[in-house]
């Protein structure tokens, strides 16, 4: 699929899912208040069923957002370690007197490739719910050497920038509109959970 496709189906799922059904997008704002739930829910999106992803239980689909926590955090490993290694303990510690000098850019680069690497993590767990899976990071260079470095990494890429997006938009309305704010942020987090969700899957499954 080219990336247009991809993302045309991707806008197509999560309208369906998005306006679908009332009363279940209701339960997804709800689940955006404490944004571990529907991550869970982003999580079952992940294995690419053409159809929403039932809802197993409040406390499943927190056991599910968990899992990605987890995961992204065993991806950030290497980062932390190097971060520790590298950046000077001040600038650690005081983050307006960061320079952005070369330890700090380095860190900023390879945290951002170890999370274009998570992304397929994610989708693997979410099909086979088994954590060797989701750290095989090996798969992730088989998967780009099969779909190419410049589709994956702008693909990829354009998925965080989307995520990063949609979270900082929310935050920033329930700042400035602290009510209207927090029912805006309710409606851009699932829309944008779910689309991330479709997406990461799309991306992960490609061949060509």
């Amino acid at each position: 699929m080219k990336i247009i496709d991809i993302f045309n189906d991707a806008f197509k799922y999560t309208n369906k899912t998005f306006f679908g059904d009332l009363s279940n997008l209701f339960i997804l704002f709800l689940y955006s208040l404490f944004i571990v739930p529907i991550l869970g829910h982003m999580l079952k999106i992940m294995r690419g069923e053409d159809s929403a992803p039932d809802f197993d239980g409040t406390l499943k689909e927190i056991y599910y957002g968990m899992q990605i926590f987890q995961i992204g955090l065993a991806y950030s490993i290497i980062p932390l370690i190097i971060a520790l290694k590298t950046i000077p303990p001040w600038q650690r510690t005081y983050g307006q007197t960061i320079d952005f000098s070369i330890p700090v850019i380095t860190f900023i680069i390879i945290s951002l490739l170890f999370g274009l690497l998570a992304i397929p993590g994610f989708v693997r767990y979410a099909k086979t719910q088994k954590w060797g899976d989701a750290l095989r990071f090996w798969l992730t260079f088989d998967l780009i050497r099969r779909i190419g470095l410049i589709k994956y990494f702008c693909s990829m890429i354009t998925l965080e920038l989307i995520l990063i997006f949609f979270m900082g938009m929310s935050l920033i309305l329930i700042l400035i509109l602290p009510i209207i704010g927090l029912l805006i942020q309710c409606i851009t987090t699932t829309y944008g959970l779910l689309f991330v969700g479709r997406l990461a899957y799309l991306i992960s499954r490609e061949e060509t």
